[in-house]
């Protein structure tokens, strides 16, 4: 905006567009495109800093009568034949409910500040076999800031992007 004095000031962007490695999301197509999924009642997606990376992550809520729980494989698998890679969240948080301010809408602060409590994995995550797996398996955990993925799950769709990765080669 241009102040009294003809100064111009720059307020920043007036939309809900998020930045993350070098792309520009938009955080409403994500949720869009999560809430279609049969099961979901609520969802939201924002970028949190994990392990001194920045991550998107999409916290959701499961409908009263959605069945069976839905696991983050079948999320990300869903997503994935919706959206490009780098819009799908690498890091799935389930919740009872989402967080409301008092004027009734997602409290997104609340979810960017909140200690990720995540629930376990999917049943058909292979857990470290042998010691080079577990070794392995610890250096991603130590890279990417979280431990919560199994032996064949893929670098990038759990969190890693190209500077981790080069991070995790020096190891």
């Amino acid at each position: 905006r241009q102040r009294a004095d003809g100064s111009i000031e720059v307020l920043g962007r007036d939309d809900n567009q998020l930045s993350i490695h070098g792309y520009r999301i938009e955080p409403g197509e994500i949720e869009t495109a999560l809430g279609r999924l049969a099961g979901i009642r609520d969802c939201v997606a924002v970028v949190r800093d994990i392990g001194g990376s920045r991550q998107l992550v999409a916290f959701y809520a499961e409908a009263d009568d959605a069945g069976t729980a839905l696991s983050p494989q079948a999320l990300r698998n869903h997503l994935a034949g919706q959206l490009p890679a780098y819009m799908v969240p690498s890091l799935f948080v389930k919740l009872a409910a989402l967080p409301l301010t008092i004027n009734g809408k997602v409290d997104r602060k609340s979810l960017v500040a909140r200690d990720l409590e995540i629930g376990p994995l999917d049943s058909d995550a292979l857990l470290p076999r042998d010691a080079t797996e577990r070794r392995l398996h610890d250096l991603w955990a130590q890279v990417i800031g979280i431990d919560h993925f199994g032996v064949e799950d893929d670098f990038f769709a759990v969190g890693g992007h190209s500077l981790l990765a080069v991070r995790l080669a020096t190891h």
